[in-house]
């Protein structure tokens, strides 16, 4: 009888050293208290936000639903992928957070969230988990490779195409990668795309615009320099018949205006109406970026317009 009593005393011990370190709901809902911690949706997609580890260890046994949103429709999982939060991502989802959820705003999953902001690492761990390449925002139609192309995250870029998305994938106006990254201006994610493979020419399907005149548009003389070496045909025209000089001439681009004519950009080129790149300079608003613009034109020998 002793025997059996001392052999019942350490599986009670165990039992109690067990239940003294599980967390139960309740105890976890209280701990969260004891942190000045409101147990709530909003709250607990900020701390996820914040990257509080052990406060989103504590939401979760809790029993929170991992899949919550908050007021603007942002889910933890998001908000963690957004600001890069690779540790509290992996705590997500192995609590069943939907990989591939999206915010109701923008349709943005968590790929396309942490691709925009660059978060290489948190890419790396969602593309690990499944995370859906073609997955679509719907503003533009952007997926993270459009994404981080545009905000020039070369890094993200090449984690992306060694996942196998298609270089070549197209948003809702038909943008590809390479045009969003001309259009954002980071030269090294331009040069990274074309060492890759990506289309020198490819062109939007709404407007037929290229890279060369999303850079051109925007005033990226850099980016201009890198497509012009590779090939890019200086005087490949838009849908409406405008080249990239049209459009760095319509802006007041003016350092990118005398890079493609010192490039060999025709000045006197027209446009389906019969504009010419001096034409197109009374878009620009700021008078003295107008008269810069027009003294670079004329210079290099384009006509006088009547009507200018």
């Amino acid at each position: 009888m002793r025997s059996s009593r001392m052999m019942l005393f350490p599986s009670i011990f165990l039992l109690l050293v067990i239940s003294s370190c599980s967390t139960t709901p309740d105890k976890a809902r209280m701990d969260l208290k004891k942190m000045n911690v409101a147990f709530d949706n909003n709250t607990f997609v900020t701390k996820s936000g914040e990257g509080d580890v052990e406060a989103v260890r504590l939401f979760l046994d809790a029993g929170i639903d991992p899949n919550i949103a908050d007021e603007d429709g942002e889910t933890a999982l998001i908000a963690a992928a957004k600001a890069g939060r690779r540790e509290v991502v992996e705590r997500l989802l192995s609590s069943g957070a939907d990989i591939n959820g999206k915010d109701d705003k923008s349709d943005g999953t968590p790929l396309v969230w942490a691709a925009l902001n660059g978060h290489t690492d948190t890419v790396r761990l969602l593309l690990s988990k499944g995370a859906d390449l073609k997955a679509r925002e719907n503003n533009n139609g952007m997926t993270a490779l459009h994404a981080a192309a545009f905000k020039g995250h070369a890094g993200t870029v090449s984690v992306l195409l060694d996942d196998g998305v298609d270089i070549e994938i197209r948003d809702n106006r038909g943008r590809t990668p390479l045009i969003w990254a001309a259009r954002g201006g980071d030269a090294g994610t331009v040069a990274l795309l074309l060492n890759r493979g990506a289309d020198l020419e490819a062109a939007e399907e709404e407007y037929g615009q290229s890279a060369l005149i999303a850079a051109a548009m925007m005033g990226h003389a850099e980016v201009e320099t890198i497509l012009l070496d590779r090939g890019a045909d200086i005087e490949k025209k838009d849908d409406a018949g405008k080249t990239p000089l049209m459009w760095a001439a319509q802006y007041g681009r003016v350092e990118t205006v005398e890079l493609l004519l010192m490039r060999g950009a025709k000045a006197d080129a027209r446009d389906k109406n019969g504009k010419t790149a001096l034409l197109w300079t009374r878009k620009i608003k700021r008078k003295e970026t107008r008269e810069k613009t027009r003294e670079v034109l004329r210079k290099a020998g384009a006509a006088a317009e009547k009507d200018i």
